[in-house]
């Protein structure tokens, strides 16, 4: 058998616009040996993109005198005439030369097998499916990204690896898979059909080195284990926090290391599953046997929904997409022992596809997964977990909590404001008004078009009727209170409103609430037994919207504890995506409760408990037992730059964010060519982002020859993570929230930051308005008591990240309010300990 492993490059992705080839390259394998190996430039006859000129390294002058396709059609028609066309993302390269091929007058129509396809199927794991991250993944020899040849190598040793794990499948698995590749849009079953001729003995055979994920653990000093572990023996239940600075991840990172090697029984509890991984990857010296993961039950594959997904699909109705994640969940069911749904790339969303076709999920089912998790953990003595475990653990009983033998334990949570933040979001309560309304009349409109009139159970019908209208009432009652504080806008913006306890319109929306549910006579047995099954969903959503509808009428009596808000989306003057919400300033004693199940309990807080003593997490966790400690840290100040050409003109632009883009854009241009591969432009929320994207695209004189990406505007922070990695220097604009909560960063990358704004909150944002009126702070007061120590505390956490993740070469801060106001002398002494804030007089 003969194939051609082929990858091109080009002038752009699309041959409909006028894109051209660049430069072939093609291994080509006959009898598993590689016989043939060729490159070639082509002149595309139109100009080089800048863009691709810095991708590739190609020069528009060797393209001049490179030959046109038409001139040497005939000479690679003769090279891949009677081989398999094979390529990584076959759309672009096959499309590419089949419309060249017949620019020439040649058909071309070639067997083809995509390698991006069975690489999603045969490797879910993998950070990426691009070449770059697979052969990260896979160890595969790669240099010289984005040249023909050297792609094209890199593919074939791909596709080599490809063979190989196939023939390492398991008899269920490999005839699964190969069932599923019938379906697929080229001729990939061709791997399962005849496997051992796709396997090249030019490589010897080799297995799948996982250990490029791990990374070593950055040289941090050795922490003072025995001082914060003498702490916590005089006080078992302790909260340590650095003095005027965040502790670092990485410092923390060492105490656990630490913890582990003193072999102490111990749960430690990370804010997210991103950041237990990437722990977990620093500790790649202990062996993972040691470690048990437990997590909350929906972060596991539901075996049971899995094998009712299997049952009931159609293979041809699936789309190639779906075809694909299902292929690479049973690859990963044959290898995975923990079943933990974050161990596949994020594309693999098996979830999503399983809900979509069940629409109704059985939970009293069998968990194995899960239920395997809480056994294992009797057997080791480090626990790992995330915050929402401890949430889930915070709600059950004291017997229900008793089996699992927590008095052993020493807990250690990485990080107090984020589970503070975390037991809000899980003790909100909301319902979607807009989505109910909907539903109600879906229903409405079944019963009157599909019910027989003899067969319609008027009791229902008038039922349904009466909570249209209702539900209407309450809708109408919110748009027309708060269309008069909404300027008419011509762009989608998204809005929240707080609904002070004492305002009319809090008291009219609990009277039509109290209403609806004292009107309540649906029954669920005939309710359910009255429409079919295409229309549970339906019913339970709306019953669960009215069940949330219920509690949001009990919390009202829990006066100082939460308060109400309303978020929605508007464009011109309409309201859409309604959302009801309660959510909790001060929590119940339930987490408080289950520290004391644990033998000693260490609190790393990010310092809102030190500023914000009667705000911050200490306050609304109720942690009056806990016992509180400053941790000094050696002075390391990072030299933040003010440009004092922004300072010189900021008065006449009071709060102009254009304004401020403007001069960073003089700024970007007068520093050209940037000396940092990664430029990071920090903004506090999405519309900034997506504005200062427009802006400079226009105002960067070499925007052609840097890629400027962003936010909401350019694909996933993945996929602007694999931009930035791929070429040479990349200005990204990214909310500062963002870097946080999906704990965003590339390593080893120079880095220079521009933070926008000083990140204050706005005054009336709702949990603000909440919290000045449960602390009874006056209006004139809510800046200095509430506003600026939520500042600090958000400034200070986000530098430090930005310190503990990225190269720094340079720092600057786009606001001269650390110089100019009345309470700039306040933020230099906070942050004096971490940050040197000097005034740049020269752009």
């Amino acid at each position: 058998m003969k194939y051609a492993v082929v990858d091109l490059e080009s002038t752009g992705p699309n041959i409909g616009d006028g894109d051209r080839i660049v430069q072939i390259g093609a291994v080509i394998v006959e009898n598993n040996h590689i016989i043939a190996q060729h490159e070639m430039l082509i002149n595309p006859e139109c100009p080089l993109p800048p863009h691709i000129h810095k991708l590739t390294g190609i020069e528009e002058q060797e393209l001049k005198t490179a030959p046109t396709f038409l001139s040497v059609a005939g000479l690679w028609y003769e090279r891949l005439k009677d081989c398999i066309f094979i390529a990584h993302n076959l759309a672009h390269d096959l499309k590419f030369m089949q419309a060249h091929f017949e620019e020439a007058g040649y058909k071309y129509n070639p067997m083809a097998i995509d390698t991006v396809s069975l690489s999603k199927c045969l490797f879910p794991q993998s950070q990426g499916f691009n070449l770059i991250d697979l052969g990260n993944y896979l160890n595969l020899d790669y240099k010289n990204a984005h040249q023909a040849l050297a792609d094209a190598n890199v593919t074939t040793q791909l596709l080599n690896k490809i063979a190989e794990k196939i023939t390492q499948l398991n008899r269920e698995t490999f005839k699964k898979l190969a069932k599923i590749a019938t379906y697929f849009t080229h001729q990939e079953v061709l791997l399962f059909e005849i496997t051992q001729s796709f396997l090249i003995e030019d490589y010897s055979q080799s297995t799948n080195d996982r250990s490029h994920a791990l990374t070593a653990c950055k040289d941090v000093k050795v922490i003072n284990f025995e001082l914060i572990q003498q702490k916590n023996l005089t006080f078992s239940h302790l909260i340590i926090e650095g003095h005027k600075r965040p502790i670092s991840q990485l410092f923390k990172h060492q105490f656990y290391r630490e913890i582990f090697t003193h072999q102490q029984e111990a749960c430690l509890s990370f804010s997210s599953t991103k950041l237990l991984y990437k722990w977990l990857t620093e500790m790649k010296d202990f062996p993972l046997s040691e470690f048990q993961i437990i997590l909350p039950k929906k972060y596991y594959l539901n075996l049971a929904d899995f094998d009712n997904y299997c049952q009931k699909i159609d293979y041809q109705q699936l789309n190639q997409h779906e075809l694909i994640v299902l292929g690479s969940c049973w690859v990963w069911l044959s290898e995975t022992e923990s079943g933990i749904l974050s161990e596949l790339n994020h594309e693999i969303n098996i979830q999503e596809q399983i809900d979509k076709m069940l629409e109704v999920i059985d939970y009293s089912s069998k968990h194995y997964f899960y239920e395997k998790a809480l056994q294992d953990i009797k057997q080791n003595h480090l626990i790992l977990t995330i915050n929402p475990f401890l949430s889930y653990l915070s709600r059950l009983s004291p017997d229900s909590v008793r089996p699992f033998n927590l008095k052993k334990y020493h807990l250690i949570v990485d990080n107090l404001s984020e589970l503070n933040r975390q037991e809000s979001f899980h003790n909100q309560i909301f319902t979607n008004l807009s989505q109910s309304l909907v539903q109600i009349q879906q229903l409405i409109d079944f019963d009157h078009q599909n019910i027989p009139q003899q067969n319609r159970n008027n009791s229902i019908y008038q039922q349904l009727v009466s909570f249209r209208s209702l539900f209407r009432e309450l809708i109408d009652k919110i748009e027309q209170n708060f269309i008069s504080q909404s300027p008419w806008t011509d762009r989608q913006q998204r809005k929240e409103f707080y609904l002070k306890d004492s305002s009319k319109i809090l008291s009219e929306v609990l009277s039509i609430i109290e209403k609806l549910i004292k009107n309540n006579g649906l029954n669920n047995a005939i309710i359910e037994k009255y429409f079919p099954k295409n229309m549970q969903a339906k019913l339970i959503h709306l019953q669960n919207s009215i069940k949330n509808l219920e509690y949001l009428l009990i919390v009202s009596q829990k006066k100082d504890r939460g308060y109400y808000s309303v978020k929605m989306e508007q464009y011109q003057n309409h309201f859409y995506h309604i959302h009801l919400f309660w959510t909790p300033i001060r929590h119940s004693s339930q987490m408080s409760e289950l520290f004391d199940h644990f033998n000693k309990v260490l609190l790393f807080s990010p310092g809102d408990t030190f500023y914000k003593q009667t705000i911050g997490s200490y306050h609304q966790l109720g942690l009056h037992s806990f016992k509180y400690y400053q941790l000094n840290q050696e002075k390391d100040l990072l030299q933040v730059q003010i440009p004092a050409a922004y300072l010189e003109s900021k008065d006449q632009m009071i709060d102009s964010f254009g304004f401020q883009i403007e001069k960073l854009g003089i700024l970007l241009n007068e520093q050209f060519p940037l000396t940092s591969k990664l430029n990071l432009i920090i903004v506090n929320n999405r519309q900034q982002a997506i504005d200062c994207y427009a802006s400079l695209r226009h105002s960067i004189d070499a925007a052609d020859q840097i890629r400027i990406l962003s936010q909401h505007v350019s694909g996933s922070l993945n996929k602007i993570k694999r931009y930035v990695i791929e070429g040479d220097s990349s200005i990204v604009i990214i909310q500062w929230q963002s870097l946080l909560n999906h704990n965003w960063y590339i390593e080893d990358c120079s880095t220079s930051f521009y933070w926008m704004n000083l990140p204050f909150q706005s005054l009336k944002k709702s949990s603000i308005q909440a919290q000045a009126e449960v602390l009874k702070i006056n209006e004139d007061q809510i800046f200095d008591q509430l506003l600026l120590p939520h500042m600090l505390n958000d400034l200070s956490v986000g530098i430090q990240y930005l310190r503990d993740y990225f190269n720094i070469q340079q720092a600057f801060l786009m606001d001269d309010r650390v110089f100019t106001k009345y309470y700039s002398k306040d933020i230099r002494q906070r942050l004096d300990e971490s940050i040197q804030f000097n005034l740049q007089y020269d752009l």
